[in-house]
């Protein structure tokens, strides 16, 4: 019995993963080293490899031992940048392209007075950093029922996507807002934050799923 095994068209680390590893391998090779805040990706493979160049996770702000330290791909707020600033440590940003447009949508939107909603998990560091750049004016979640619960809901909510969601649930989520959040001259201002390479793989897997 012969087993045939196939790939999807787009297949492997996506373009911001791959940007960060990049950087990463220059800086450690050029300085024998350097720490992440954080893990640069989900993958044991990569982190082993990064490991064996020197690159080394810190956990927290408290755990850099250097005086220089690159941020993930995933990204983090405008007060951690502060904190880690203050303590003199210089910031390598891998920031992936698409998580910053993100965190610069939430600020806009916070900035112009809506009160942003952020399509993904409140737990992951890409959402938690772009949170931030709400500055105390937005929330995260996954179920629209929780926005439509919230007392005094302001009546101006600006929507976004943690860059890795599935572009229909985003879809879903903002059509069910308007049926359930929207009151007598509530506005609404959706943008599109999903990640174009996430968007490609996520078609990709589709289209072999069919098969």
């Amino acid at each position: 019995m012969t087993l045939r095994i196939e790939k999807a068209d787009e297949i492997g680390l996506c373009f911001g993963i791959r940007r960060a590893i990049g950087i990463l391998e220059r800086v450690a090779l050029k300085r024998g080293g350097v720490e992440t805040l954080g893990a640069v990706a989900h993958n044991r493979q990569v982190l082993q490899r990064l490991a064996e160049i020197g690159v080394r996770v810190a956990n927290s702000v408290d755990e850099i031992q250097g005086n220089t330290v690159a941020i993930s791909s995933h990204g983090v707020s405008p007060q951690l940048v502060e904190e880690i600033r203050a303590r003199h440590i210089d910031i390598i940003d891998t920031t992936c392209p698409f998580v910053h447009r993100a965190q610069m949508t939430a600020q806009r939107l916070a900035e112009s007075g809506f009160f942003v909603i952020i399509y993904g998990d409140a737990n992951h560091p890409e959402v938690k950093g772009v949170l931030g750049w709400a500055k105390g004016k937005g929330i995260a979640t996954l179920d629209e029922r929780f926005i439509a619960g919230l007392d005094h809901l302001p009546h101006r909510l600006g929507v976004l996507s943690q860059t890795t969601q599935i572009p229909a649930h985003f879809t879903q989520f903002a059509s069910k807002l308007v049926e359930t959040a929207f009151t007598k001259d509530s506005e609404l201002c959706v943008i599109d934050t999903i990640c174009y390479d996430i968007r490609k793989r996520q078609e990709a897997a589709l289209e072999l799923a069919k098969r």
